[in-house]
């Protein structure tokens, strides 16, 4: 048990919690009261070696996930700059767009190792496959969702 075994889970943990108690002001202002709980529940997830196995086969998946997000991002920010300028209708915007998208869909499924046109499964995923993927989305959703800026107020930093 190293230092990526069991500190950074630790404080990957610590973080997503401490951001989320952050975000939903689930107690005000108390920052100390939301960094106990984090550190607690961090604790907790390091005293137990199977929660740790788990997510140290998990996060290398993480990292190259936003290895590519960030990437995506900033192959479609070649094509849009600034955020504003995404409502605006472009053909070519789009078109880059499109490319880049159907870009990532049938070349990064092979070299992650699924085979997107093999036979048996849909999409040669396994049903285990699909239900990761499900995950992945509802998690993001779900960021996206508490991430979001409240209707007619300030945006907080």
């Amino acid at each position: 048990m190293g230092f990526f075994d069991v500190l950074l889970p630790f404080l990957l943990i610590f973080a997503i919690v401490y951001g989320i108690l952050e975000k939903t002001k689930l107690f005000e202002e108390r920052h100390d009261i939301n960094a106990t709980i984090a550190f607690v529940i961090g604790m907790i997830v390091i005293g137990t070696s199977w929660v740790l196995g788990v997510l140290s086969g998990f996060l290398p998946w993480v990292g190259l996930l936003s290895v590519l997000f960030v990437s995506f991002l900033l192959l479609i920010g070649l094509f849009w700059g600034k955020a504003e300028e995404f409502s605006k209708s472009n053909l070519l915007r789009w078109g880059g767009t499109a490319v880049v998208l159907i870009a990532f869909i049938f070349v990064l499924p092979p070299l992650l190792g699924f085979n997107i046109f093999g036979t048996g499964t849909f999409g040669g995923m396994t049903t285990a496959d699909w239900g990761a993927l499900i995950a992945i989305f509802i998690v993001f959703g779900l960021i996206l969702y508490i991430a979001k800026p409240k209707e007619g107020g300030k945006k907080e930093g």
